[in-house]
């Protein structure tokens, strides 16, 4: 671009009102974080390695599903899976910041942060590649409060953190996993295997949630299915928004708890979106529900019977929470609720507590669709079996009748037990249309 041209923008931009008040209100934004962040930083540093639980620190609860169980007995190292509820390292996207960052000091700092471990791996990190896979199989509910309440906000909100799988590009086991294709763009979803790992995903947050005595969950609609599904071609993110959707309305259903969808008021057609997708759920009698707003504002209205759902990382927590504007919604919770203090293991040691295997809630997985067949299949042959042995040998030994008989009947109870689950599964996979399913 010529001199001329960026003289000509530079005007543009600082005669502009809104831009100039744009660019002070993020210059204010990466100040305040960015003294948030050191204070962090040097507080993470000087913490005695004996440091005695405080009682203003919020109470963490940790639930998880027995493939998370088993991967932390098999290690026997309970840090590696803390090394995930940290704050990670990364500079400011700010050059006056990013200045500040490369002092000498602050080099230091980072240096000594990363020996103690009380950072969260880097990306590329070996440990980290191998483990967060199983971070989608463990959610963690805490209370946050805001760093600036203002009047009529909540004083504390009841959130859960967890994630759905990774295929944005940064966990090749993922990938591997639940898409297929070459490279990081326009791959194809494994469906099975992605519906079932959403399943048991959202059935874990409902069955914590109902532990927790929480009536509603509020959740993004499109929890898992932004920045995550961002290797798939359009059509395979039409059809994993799908699948969400249809994971926490079966969740939802089955365990008699409401949760409420937040479509983006941005996004075009936002009213008419919620109400289109509130009706095809309601056909199937689900407690889903969507309505049009900002995901925000209902956290600064929350009830104390309302949980709210905070899409993570399978990496970190919080994401780059000082860049203005923030790219995720996981950032922004982290801009305004002391979310990072709450479920960082560095800074509050009831999430080490909480994560021990003897506080930790198992969760079962529920139904996977594949068995209800299997329970058709098997009750259909024990039953004709035994239809036909008392059909066709009627002359049989008490014995040999009782022990028809008994096919009989259990055969009858497993196809029965098999076609509800398969009716119920059915009755929950509605066909939704993408309404809000941009590419």
């Amino acid at each position: 671009m010529s001199a001329s041209r960026k003289a000509q923008w530079k005007n543009l931009y600082t005669n502009d009102p809104s831009n100039r008040i744009e660019d002070l209100k993020r210059k204010q934004h990466v100040s305040h974080f960015y003294e948030i962040r050191k204070k962090l930083l040097t507080h993470l540093l000087l913490l005695p390695e004996d440091q005695e639980e405080k009682s203003d620190q919020p109470a963490v609860y940790v639930c998880a599903t027995p493939k998370w169980k088993k991967w932390v007995e098999t290690h026997h190292d309970i840090s590696r899976c803390l090394r995930f509820t940290n704050p990670g390292y990364f500079y400011f996207s700010d050059t006056e910041s990013n200045q500040l960052w490369k002092q000498s000091s602050n080099k230091a700092l980072l240096r000594k942060l990363h020996k103690k471990d009380l950072l969260a791996s880097e990306a590329k990190d070996p440990s980290a590649m191998d483990d967060r896979v199983f971070m989608k199989q463990r959610v963690i509910l805490t209370e946050v409060t805001p760093y600036r309440p203002r009047a009529g906000d909540a004083k504390s909100v009841s959130i859960i953190t967890g994630c759905g799988p990774n295929l944005m590009g940064s966990s090749p086991k993922d990938l591997k996993e639940f898409s297929i294709g070459t490279g990081k763009k326009y791959r194809t979803l494994k469906s099975r295997p992605y519906k079932n790992a959403y399943r048991e995903l959202a059935n874990l947050i409902c069955v914590t949630a109902k532990n927790k005595g929480k009536k509603e969950i509020v959740i993004p609609a499109n929890f898992g299915t932004g920045a995550y599904i961002k290797t798939l071609n359009k059509q395979s993110k039409i059809l994993a928004r799908k699948i969400v959707r249809d994971a926490f309305a079966v969740a939802a259903k089955r365990n008699h708890i409401r949760i409420k969808g937040i479509i983006s008021s941005r996004l075009p057609n936002a009213k008419r979106q919620a109400r289109e997708l509130t009706e095809e759920y309601r056909s199937s009698h689900s407690e889903l529900t969507f309505q049009s707003g900002n995901f925000l504002d209902e956290m600064r209205e929350a009830q104390p019977d309302q949980l709210f759902l905070n899409p993570g990382s399978d990496r970190t927590i919080g994401g780059k929470y000082i860049q203005y504007p923030s790219a995720t919604l996981e950032e922004q919770i982290a801009q305004e609720y002391n979310l990072i203090e709450s479920i960082s293991a560095a800074l509050n040691p009831k999430v080490k507590e909480a994560h021990n295997l003897a506080h930790v809630q198992i969760i079962q997985p529920p139904v996977t669709p594949c068995c209800f067949w299997l329970k058709i299949v098997a009750g259909t042959t024990i039953l004709s079996g035994g239809i036909i042995l008392l059909v066709l040998f009627p002359y049989l030994l008490p014995f040999f009748k009782i022990a028809a008989g008994a096919s009989v009947f259990a055969g009858g109870g497993l196809f029965y037990r098999g076609y509800r689950e398969m009716r119920e599964e059915r009755n929950h996979s509605v066909s939704c249309t993408p309404l809000c399913c941009t590419s």
